[in-house]
């Protein structure tokens, strides 16, 4: 992985849980590790970082086969704990973060589900959106100065198959009960109208140039078929959306 010169960024506070961030991935090799399909046998790779951080964490029987992903979880990202929150009440049982260290969220939560929470307290200067779970969390990492960090699991948003089976079905069976459904581009035919919600939320060209140049300025490593992406131009990449989504 890249040796990291010093934070970009003082993006979560010194103390209490925000403490525990720092003492998790300063100084640490860091492996951060997306929800997406796996495209190789990284687990050994993953399993040897100091440090495990997942976006969208929903368990170790969320996660691929050990020999991709690998199964230890040391932070957790998730942005709608409130959702979470929410599936509780219902009587949702959640006992993804038994074994992680720290949670971390944009909530005010001091803890959840018995589990220690960060919070961010620094929006990331993205143009026109808001940064997905990944980039959130990659950001926040390299802001935490670690010795090495480098990304797996991730696309980018540049194929349909945005998330691994159990993340996808876990959202989409849940979602409806607060009315929130996960949408996702796993189908040819999925309707205008979910590609719509999802651009407003959150431009992927935005994103895309946001995390590729970081990877330019040697802030993180990553795995080949990550870096095929980041190796895309621009007007590459918008091509390569055109051409999975087609005429939404």
């Amino acid at each position: 992985g890249h040796i990291l010169n010093g934070p970009i960024a003082e993006p979560i506070s010194d103390g209490g849980p925000e403490l525990l961030f720092r003492k998790l991935v300063t100084h640490k090799k860091v492996a951060l590790v997306g929800a997406g399909p796996p495209h190789g046998e990284y687990g050994e790779d993953i399993e040897s970082a100091e440090t495990v951080a997942r976006p969208k964490f929903i368990g170790v029987d969320g996660l691929p086969s050990p020999k991709f992903h690998g199964v230890r979880c040391n932070i957790a990202y998730e942005a709608a704990i409130n959702i979470l929150s929410g599936y509780l009440d219902l009587g949702v049982s959640i006992n993804f973060y038994d074994e992680v260290d720290l949670i971390v969220s944009t909530s005010e939560l001091v803890s959840f589900c018995s589990k220690p929470v960060a919070n961010l307290h620094t929006t990331i200067p993205m143009y026109r959106t808001t940064a997905i779970s990944g980039i959130i969390l990659l950001y926040q990492l390299i802001g935490a100065s670690p010795k090495s960090l480098k990304v797996y699991g991730f696309d980018f948003r540049a194929s349909r198959k945005q998330y691994s089976d159990p993340v996808r079905d876990f959202y989409n069976d849940h979602g409806p009960l607060l009315g929130h459904p996960y949408p996702g581009f796993d189908t040819e035919d999925v309707p205008a109208w979910i590609v719509a919600s999802d651009f407003s939320w959150h431009d992927f060209v935005s994103n895309f140039c946001f995390a590729q140049n970081l990877y330019k300025a040697g802030l993180f490593d990553i795995e080949p078929y990550g870096k095929s992406i980041l190796e895309l131009t621009p007007y590459q990449y918008v091509e390569r959306l055109e051409e999975m989504l087609g005429d939404w």
